[in-house]
């Protein structure tokens, strides 16, 4: 009986931790698709209706869910008055959330900050555009890796606690 349970057991650890991975891909992806939102709404904020940054900013974080918290920062620190601009603040942030982003997504991140709130209505979309292509460009990266290695990681839960198991016997 006592064998019975830890081996269910090893097996619920090992097909969790196999769902968990495959989670994280699908999160990523969830991720980039919000950041991606949140890169519209900041652009139509700031080309079509030619509102503050900061605003643009907190009405972005509101479309951004997941990656809210890049547009939220940006605005807290353009907000604080410390005088920086809002590229300054962009980059600022994307520093602060790195540990939500791989390098590739950054620099597509990052593109965004150059012109962000002191350039013209026009710079300032292109920019944002910009962003957004490089970004779908990730998007499509991660989502080919969530589609791949995402069963490859829920089947390798059931696999790798059934010899566990085995072993153990």
């Amino acid at each position: 009986m006592i064998v019975l349970t830890g081996g269910l057991l090893i097996l619920i650890a090992c097909v969790g931790a196999g769902r968990y991975a495959a989670a994280l891909l699908r999160e990523r992806c969830r991720r980039l698709l919000d950041a991606d939102a949140g890169l519209l709404a900041l652009s139509r904020e700031t080309g079509y209706l030619a509102v503050p940054l900061a605003d643009g900013l907190a009405t972005a974080a509101q479309e951004a869910g997941r990656a809210a918290a890049l547009f939220q920062t940006a605005q807290d620190t353009l907000r604080r008055g410390d005088g920086i601009s809002g590229g300054e603040a962009w980059m600022y942030a994307l520093q602060q959330t790195a540990q939500l982003w791989t390098d590739n997504e950054a620099a597509a991140l990052s593109a965004v900050a150059a012109g962000l709130g002191a350039a013209d209505a026009e710079t300032q979309k292109k920019h944002l555009v910009l962003a957004r292509q490089r970004l779908a460009g990730c998007y499509r990266v991660a989502a080919d890796a969530e589609a791949r290695y995402g069963k490859l990681w829920r089947s390798m839960g059931w696999a790798g606690g059934a010899v566990l198991i085995l072993l153990l016997i």
